[in-house]
Order: structure tokens, then sequence, then C-alpha cells
């Protein structure tokens, strides 16, 4: 039994990065999910998941697409993430299983804080 057992979560940016992992995370814990993206690798991550996953390539009326994100290259943040407390940087499914946790029944009295899930950059420069 999972603990989004019962869920649908809409994921938006699933094609890649924290957002597929978080769609990963979630239909793990039972969640249905919507993979959302613009770039069309939403299609790949949906299918991963089977029945759990159904995907949409969604831009809004209204809105206008002027610039499309990049993710940073991993070799480009190793540097910075040896400079972390926990001496590495962070992978895409630490910040969706807090994301799980979040969404799930468990943090039903968790209001009104921060979670940095950040491997002790804030405390470091606290």
């Amino acid at each position: 039994m999972g603990i989004l057992d019962g869920k649908v979560a809409v994921i938006t940016g699933a094609g890649r990065g924290i957002g597929k992992a978080s769609a990963a995370v979630f239909v793990r814990e039972g969640a249905r999910v919507l993979a959302v993206d613009i770039s069309g690798e939403e299609k790949a991550t949906a299918a991963e998941f089977g029945p759990r996953g159904i995907r949409a390539n969604v831009i809004a009326p209204g809105f206008t697409l002027t610039e499309k994100n990049r993710e940073a290259p991993a070799d480009a943040m190793r540097p910075l993430g040896a400079k972390a407390a926990l001496g590495r940087a962070g992978e895409a499914r630490e910040q969706a299983e807090v994301a799980a946790f979040l969404a799930s029944d468990r943090a039903s009295f968790v209001t009104g804080v921060i979670i940095a899930v950040d491997g002790g950059w804030s405390a470091r420069l606290a």
C-alpha cells in the first residue's frame, strides 16, 4: 500500500528531471499521474507507468512559450555538489520523495514551513 493510494496528481515538467522523477515516485506510491510537459517527452514518461500514467502535452491558451529552460549538465553541477554539506549534488528522486510525502495524508499537520531539500546548503549559509 502506497502513501498516495487513491490520489491523482498532475505533474508538470514530467518529460525529464525532477518532474519525471516525481512522476515515478508518485506512481510507485499509488497515485494516478497526469504527466504534463511541452517537450513531447511526457509520452515516454507516461508509457513507463502503464495504466497509472496518463500523458498530456499542454500549452494553455493565452500563454506563449518564449524560452525553453535548459537543465544544467551533470558535469557542471558536480563542483557545486562537492561544496554542499553532504559533499554531493542532490538527485531528482530525493526532491520527488519529499514532494510525495507532502502530497500524502502523512503530512496532514504540516503547514507554514519551508522544507529545504538542499543537502545542507541552507545550514552552511546560516
